[in-house]
């Protein structure tokens, strides 16, 4: 594996593969080859150069906040904003339990 240029798209697929748990669950997951994730975030692949599509993209982050996190991050930044996670700027009592109560109160 090549390396791959930090601040890059195939950057943040591969930390969203990372945080999804690898590309073995990630290919199970989506029910397609360990080769197709791989070559996702392989800048110098000829053969498929869009990478893995943002479908299965999207259903991995939809799967693992994390990998969404990692996605969320790399498009935030392209857009010149910063990512600042919600329990990060909620009131103490808001940070247990779910998040829709403190929100709804504005």
């Amino acid at each position: 594996m090549r390396n791959i240029e930090a601040g890059t798209i195939q950057e943040a697929v591969k930390r969203a593969i990372v945080a999804f748990g690898g590309i073995e669950a990630a290919a199970v997951t989506l029910s397609v080859s360990t080769a197709l994730i791989s070559r996702a975030y392989d800048p110098y692949d000829e053969d498929r150069p869009g990478g893995m599509g943002m479908n299965y993209v999207n259903t991995l982050c939809r799967i693992e906040p994390k990998a969404s996190a990692e996605m969320a991050e790399y498009f935030a930044r392209i857009a010149g904003l910063r990512l600042i996670p919600v329990r990060s700027v909620l009131p103490p009592h808001c940070n247990k339990g779910p998040l829709r109560p403190c929100l709804s109160k504005g």
